[in-house]
């Protein structure tokens, strides 16, 4: 069995105890949402009807459901401070007809009625495994993604660093290579692959 190294247990989260912000000024959604959230075993972060209230909590957020349409505000803003420090979080929305500034591309988008599950997944993504000889894969991607997302500190080179990490792990299994314990072994790698190529995600 590989023993996790002190990098990665330090840097290591569940989605068990995350912070998710949520920021809904539709009452009967907000508290849905943070009812499923709490279940699922996170803290909840609010919710928040502004982005001026989102803004004084940020610091406290590790995830974020973004709606896009706050009264007469728009949630771009909070989402380009959001990017810049890692933190991830998707667009829950209402209206179909809101364009989505470019610089967004590749956040998810969900519309209101979403399935809540679906809002999860989308924030805590999780893979198909099958490639993968694992004793839990998904409950292991929210950990791999949030310590990438500290180590990088760019949300998009963590996403290349992780994606990285996986495919490296489905050749090592269809090499017919032994390994420990599922997440011992892609915290290791996912360090691994960060201390020898993590410059090259950033571009």
């Amino acid at each position: 069995m590989i023993a996790t190294s002190p990098l990665w247990e330090e840097m290591m989260q569940s989605v068990s105890g995350s912070r998710v912000l949520i920021v809904e000024d539709e009452y009967l959604i907000a508290s849905d949402l943070a009812s499923y959230f709490e279940n699922m075993g996170a803290i909840v972060v609010g919710p928040v009807p502004t982005v001026a209230a989102a803004k004084i909590r940020i610091d406290e957020a590790d995830a974020a459901v973004l709606d896009i349409n706050l009264g007469s505000d728009r949630v771009f803003r909070l989402a380009d401070e959001l990017k810049k420090r890692g933190i991830p979080f998707v667009f829950y929305t209402g209206h179909n007809d809101i364009a989505i500034p470019p610089r967004f591309r590749g956040i998810p988008r969900l519309l209101k009625p979403a399935n809540r599950s679906l809002v999860f997944h989308a924030l805590f993504p999780q893979i198909t495994a099958e490639d993968i000889d694992n004793d839990d894969v998904a409950s292991v991607l929210p950990k791999l993604r949030l310590a990438a997302r500290l180590m990088m500190g760019d949300a998009e080179a963590a996403d290349r660093l992780v994606a990285s990490t996986l495919e490296r792990a489905i050749h090592e299994v269809k090499a017919g290579n032994p390994h420990g314990r599922t997440e011992a072994w892609l915290g290791s790698m996912l360090e691994a692959i960060y201390r020898r190529n993590g410059s090259e995600f950033l571009n």
